[in-house]
């Protein structure tokens, strides 16, 4: 897609290879979290897993169970990260010690800093007309 495109966002194993591949293409990188930090102070979040308030108050077992799931995979992949990363470097340009690295930066926290960081997202975004204003009584934010 660079090849051909002025500009891209790439999250993941693609942007851990643009950036590998960055010199000898001609490639810009920059690191969104690190540019959002030195541009507010303030964590960038890069996903989250929601759910409508009504879906969870019909269904709090069910919520409760893919939470519930998204932290035992979370706790699984951070308890065997070397082997994870072993396992990812055959089909990657770098070793697993390169992906180990980058796997122990991620952050699955979900605390005062990072929710502050979504609201000033979503502050700025409503600031300039690409998004609704935040209603004052939401969203809530739950981390696990």
């Amino acid at each position: 897609m660079l090849l051909e495109a002025d500009a891209g966002v790439l999250i993941g194993d693609v942007a851990l290879r643009a950036l590998y591949e960055a010199p000898r293409r001609g490639l810009e990188v920059t690191d969104l979290g690190q540019a959002w930090r030195d541009w507010t102070g303030l964590p960038m979040v890069f996903a989250v897993w929601a759910v409508r308030r009504d879906f969870a108050a019909a269904h709090p077992g069910l919520v409760k169970e893919v939470h519930e799931a998204f932290l035992r995979s979370r706790d699984l992949c951070l308890a065997e990260l070397d082997q994870v990363a072993e396992a990812a470097a055959r089909w990657e340009p770098f070793d697993a010690a390169t992906l180990a690295t980058y796997f122990r930066t991620l952050d699955f926290s979900l605390g005062d800093r990072q929710v502050a960081g979504l609201r000033e997202f979503a502050r700025r975004a409503a600031a300039i007309g690409e998004a609704p204003a935040l209603p004052e009584d939401g969203p809530e934010f739950f981390a696990g």
